[in-house]
């Protein structure tokens, strides 16, 4: 039996493994996800999601299978060409340097730039719509390093648009975010990837991802155990085997979407031993 066809567009992981510390953190992980589509890779704590996303950015090197999107291998691309292939947006970004909002968002312009180029006024245009995308077009003049966590997300991402790539990793682009922005920022990436951009996006709430993503990736130990659809993939039996906890699956009434509800699983009781009806009858004769 023959493997199906990988496509030629969009993001492609062969048995990709990777080790730290003589840990495996990443064993043998296969992914397919077409371009344009908006991915969401779940999981328990230390599943390797974070590191999955470094793995594709070349952040960090597998150790073996092979990374490709749009047929070509990530890992050997030159630097700048696949800087201006993939952006990341970290879950926590900090910078030593003193830095405003608007000059960290121009970073992201730098693959576009030579060597001893200056930024345009097209660069400019870029970036400015990338803090509008992302709701912070008033924090253009703010310093980056006095920002809360909150708002370092959405300019986190606004740097990653600038970047103006095909591939969008995000890492958690919700973290510390209220629950209006956590919508807005979803509903971003769900639009960008209508537009024709591949997102894959580390997410922490499944109903995040049963409510935005087309395409879902569940990772636990290192290893895919499930991929598809939201609703074929986010099943009570999933949830129970890979969190622990119960879930009932249901329509939300207002997008008919997946709605997801938990319930903590509760732990076994021991049973309790019947009294014997014969000491009972023998304690009422006396």
């Amino acid at each position: 039996m023959t493997d199906a066809p990988r496509p030629s567009s969009g993001l492609s992981l062969d048995r990709v493994a990777f080790s730290r510390a003589g840990r495996l953190i990443i064993d043998g992980v296969d992914v397919t996800l077409p371009r344009g589509a908006f991915g969401a890779l779940v999981g328990p704590n230390g599943a390797g999601k974070s590191t999955l996303l470094h793995l594709i950015a070349s952040i960090e090197r597998a150790a073996s299978g092979s990374i490709v999107f749009d047929g070509s291998a990530l890992p050997a691309m030159a630097r700048r060409e696949r800087a201006r292939t993939v952006a990341v947006a970290e879950q926590q970004s900090d910078t030593e340097l003193d830095l405003s909002v608007l000059e960290a968002v121009m970073l992201g312009r730098t693959p576009h730039l030579g060597a001893f180029a200056s930024a345009s006024a097209t660069d400019a245009a870029v970036v400015r719509d990338a803090l509008a995308a992302v709701g912070a077009a008033d924090l253009a003049t703010r310093r980056f390093h006095t920002l809360s966590g909150g708002e370092r997300q959405r300019v986190t991402l606004a740097r990653a648009l600038a970047q103006q790539p095909s591939l969008l990793l995000a890492d958690e682009p919700t973290n510390h975010l209220d629950i209006r922005s956590q919508l807005s920022a979803l509903s971003l990436l769900t639009e960008l990837a209508r537009g024709g951009l591949t997102v894959l996006a580390a997410l922490h709430d499944l109903g995040h991802a049963a409510a935005h993503a087309d395409h879902v990736i569940v990772l636990a130990a290192g290893r895919v155990v499930a991929a598809g659809e939201p609703a074929t993939v986010l099943t009570p039996e999933l949830v129970l085997d890979v969190y622990g906890v119960r879930a009932a699956v249901l329509q939300h009434p207002l997008t008919g979407r997946p709605l997801l509800a938990f319930a903590e699983n509760p732990p076994a009781i021991a049973s309790i031993d019947e009294p014997d009806p014969t000491a009972l009858d023998l304690e009422s004769s006396l």
